[in-house]
């Protein structure tokens, strides 16, 4: 998984791993799960990324992220997508909601609220729209 987490990612950023063990007896979780955690920090790079995940998205796929960017949006401005493990193993992207990779986009916007975040990430769908 963690290869094709970073075939979507500039080739200077970096993935960090880590595993939560099992729990004990009558845990939720009886194997390990691994996260892989990235910080996007530069624009050049931040932008790269962005291009990748909607360049491989489907337009159906990017119509239900602009037609659900409230909802996926929260009141610190992070926006919030699901992709497939399957799909991304397999090459490809796709959302889905179960068995998934989380990630979370941070919008840089001013004035730094919900309503500012859902305007700039409604744009920029649209504008990934307007491309194809």
């Amino acid at each position: 998984m963690k290869d094709s987490v970073s075939k979507m990612l500039p080739p200077d950023v970096v993935v960090e791993e880590s595993v939560i063990e099992p729990e004990a007896e009558g845990g939720v979780f009886n194997e390990k799960l691994y996260v892989l955690t990235v910080f996007i920090k530069k624009k050049s790079d931040i932008r790269a990324f962005l291009n990748t995940l909607f360049s491989q998205m489907s337009v159906e796929g990017i119509q239900c992220l602009k037609s659900e960017v409230d909802l996926r949006t929260d009141e610190d401005c992070n926006f919030y997508v699901r992709l497939s493990k399957t799909a991304l193993l397999d090459g490809g992207i796709k959302l889905c909601t179960e068995d998934s990779v989380h990630i979370k986009i941070k919008a840089a916007v001013y004035p730094s609220k919900k309503e500012s975040a859902v305007e700039a990430i409604s744009r920029m769908l649209e504008e990934t729209l307007e491309k194809r």
